[in-house]
């Protein structure tokens, strides 16, 4: 089964590795993540991925890559890029504890990373994963790896059979002393932790496909059909069902390249990971700002006042308390009733002028991502991340495939 790691998750491990922060924001490394997360550049193109984001072996190598490749740029470096892509590498494999450093002694000494949970195993069993771990990093028998004792960072021999989050906290070292053996632990504890990331079944990740969530999306849920011109159901009543089916059609039929630009936009001024996939009225505005759909009678005002109106029909539904802390962000399920409500605005009846506007809210969708946000947002989009495959060279490939073994540890 493919292991696939939470972006949230990767933020908090890339803020470590001092990359977000130092070297890039939280935004442009979403920006970088759509480069990962796509091998098609034209936005309209793009196919749904998982949501929230989540990265497995082959999209987190070309994450590492793009980040290298935007601060090689972003400095001026004069070296080959090659060559600062490697010593990058090489900082994070250190940073991550999967780089291994043997220290010379009467037992060997190795630094490894291991990711416990909630830290209630015991050291014993803390000993053993680490020696496999190394062993597994040098490419040998987990046998030639023996705990002889765990101690603290200042030398202090501890007791084997303390709990682990009862004297350490996440971030906490510690040191484990092996040798050949062959005597070691009197017993060996056998636990595993839960890594929270994942959830494992008989079939691999447990979870919901990458469109279910789409697939399952009511509209009528969120007021949509109170949106349906009421002239088009009073000549068909059939005409609300065959609308708000056509509606839901055009979100799946564009669902990949919306996914991209909220994912593009929710992360501007964003500081704090836990901001990640949650988009405010400013950037719901700033997206439709940069899609040129205002004029002087469809002006910015519209737009924050349709963004309240999703925020009110969540609430209707009492949808927001159950899926955030405050009721003032919208997800990515809520962004597409968002740009029905603005569609809908936008090409209502007479708006523009005698005659100008549209009738079907299907039809005013599509106009409004067609002609207004993939005609002006998107290009700039796909420029960003086909700038970025000059990254992808021969050597740059290979350098990667040397070091595949160091990346999927640092993922685990």
């Amino acid at each position: 089964a493919e292991r696939r790691l939470d972006v949230k998750y990767l933020t908090t491990h890339l803020k470590k590795w001092e990359i977000i922060d130092k070297h890039i924001d939280l935004n442009t490394c979403m920006q970088l993540l759509l480069f990962a997360k796509h091998n098609e550049y034209e936005v309209t193109k793009m196919e749904l991925k998982k949501h929230p984001l989540e990265v497995n072996y082959d999209e987190f190598e070309r994450l590492l890559l793009a980040i290298a490749y935007h601060m090689y740029k972003a400095q001026q470096r004069d070296e080959p890029f090659e060559e600062y892509l490697g010593e990058l590498l090489d900082d994070i494999y250190k940073k991550a504890g999967v780089l291994v450093e043997i220290r010379k002694g009467t037992a060997e000494m190795g630094f490894v990373m291991i990711e416990c949970g909630t830290g209630e195993q015991i050291l014993r069993w803390l000993a053993y994963t680490a020696c496999s771990r190394l062993a597994y990093l040098k490419g040998d028998v987990p046998q030639m790896y023996v705990p002889q004792s765990v101690l603290s960072m200042e030398g202090m021999i501890l007791d084997v059979d303390t709990v682990i989050n009862e004297l350490y906290v996440d971030g906490d070292g510690l040191y484990v002393e092996f040798s050949s053996g062959p005597e070691a632990f009197k017993s060996r504890w056998e636990g595993r932790p839960n890594t929270p990331p994942f959830q494992w079944g008989e079939e691999g990740i447990v979870g919901p496909s990458d469109h279910e969530w789409l697939e399952e999306l009511d509209l009528k849920a969120y007021g949509v059909d109170k949106l349906v011109n009421e002239d088009l159901v009073a000549q068909n009543p059939a005409a609300l069902e065959q609308d708000l089916h056509a509606t839901k059609e055009v979100l799946k039929q564009y669902a990949g390249g919306l996914q991209a630009i909220f994912k593009y936009y929710e992360s501007q001024g964003d500081t704090d990971a836990r901001d990640l996939d949650r988009m405010n009225l400013s950037q719901f505005r700033s997206l439709f700002l940069d899609s040129r759909v205002t004029t002087d009678s469809f002006k910015s005002a519209m737009i924050d006042e349709n963004f309240q109106k999703t925020l009110e029909a969540l609430q209707s539904a009492n949808l927001t308390s159950k899926k955030h802390e405050h009721a003032y962000v919208i997800n990515l399920q809520e962004f597409m009733i968002g740009l029905v409500y603005v569609a809908n605005a936008k090409y209502a009846m007479g708006l523009e002028g005698p005659g100008h506007g549209y009738s079907e809210l299907s039809v005013k969708l599509t106009h409004v991502l067609t002609d207004f946000v993939f005609a002006n947002v998107a290009p700039g989009i796909s420029e960003r991340l086909k700038s970025l495959e000059a990254a992808i060279t021969p050597n740059s490939q290979l350098l990667l495939k040397k070091g595949r073994r160091l990346t999927e540890q640092t993922l685990d």
